[in-house]
Parts: C-alpha cells; structure tokens; sequence
C-alpha cells in the first residue's frame, strides 16, 4: 500500500489505525515521495510535465505509475518485477493497470504492459465534447462541485 506521503496535506489522511491493520495482516504500507508533485519545489518542468501527459489517459493512470516508482524506490518491489498498481479516489478504486516494475532513477525501464481498467471519461475530458469545445470547461467544473 502507498498512501499520500506525510506533509502531502495538514494532517495525514491515511489513518494510523488502517496502517496497524494492514501491517497486522502482513502488507507493507509506504509513505513515500510523490514523485510527479514537485512543483511547488522545484517549478513546472519533466516532472510535471510527464504528469500531464499521463492524466490525459486519466488521473489514475499518473497515480498507478507514481505508484510503482514509488514502491521500487522504497524497495518494496524490485526493478523488472511484474507488478499490478490499482487507485482511485475517495469514491473508490477506478484505474488498475499491470506494469513492469523500476526506481525513479531508471524510470525508462517501468513499463506499463497492460491496462486493466480505466475510466471511461478523465477529468480533463468530458464525454461528449470536444477537447476544443469552449463548454468542456464550464462541464468539468459542474462535475467537480458535484462530485460526479
């Protein structure tokens, strides 16, 4: 399991006695770096950028592959070993994907060879529209405050 790194957010969103469940049954849980949020540190630049590029599949999509990075980083699973790295949001689990593990500094070797699953539409892309149609922005912000 890998959660929001602490300082992510004021207080830890992961809750402790989750952690203490999880390791009881064996799991490992790893608060590691979220390697696509730097911005606010280092600017926009490849960081970001890869982000982006992987939000246009969906925001899962940029979530499993941090993931992974992060869990090798940790040494939780070891760079070439097939892996499956599922999230989602607080509505629950959307995005699974099976990946060939790597570190952060070879990030060249992860790849992803397979999609499970994805949702149907990204948060920067309203079924329906164009990517292009001015009301694919009042749209997404309508979803937003509803949450859909």
């Amino acid at each position: 399991m890998v959660p929001h790194q602490f300082g992510f957010t004021e207080t830890q969103r992961f809750p402790r006695e989750l952690v203490e469940e999880l390791e009881g049954q064996g799991h490992s849980v790893y608060f590691g770096t979220m390697l696509f949020h730097t911005d606010r540190f280092y600017g926009s630049g490849s960081p970001e950028a890869m982000a982006m590029v992987l939000r246009t599949i969906c925001q899962g999509m940029k979530v499993c592959v941090e993931i992974v990075l992060m869990a090798a980083d940790g040494g939780l699973v070891a760079r070439g070993e097939e892996v499956i790295a599922v999230s989602g949001t607080g509505q629950g689990a959307d995005t699974a994907v099976v990946a060939i593990a790597s570190t952060s500094h070879r990030l060249h070797d992860l790849h992803v060879t397979e999609i499970i699953c994805k949702p149907l539409q990204s948060r920067s892309w309203v079924r329906g529209t164009s990517p292009y149609d001015p009301r694919a922005r009042d749209l997404r912000d309508a979803q937003d405050a509803t949450g859909d």
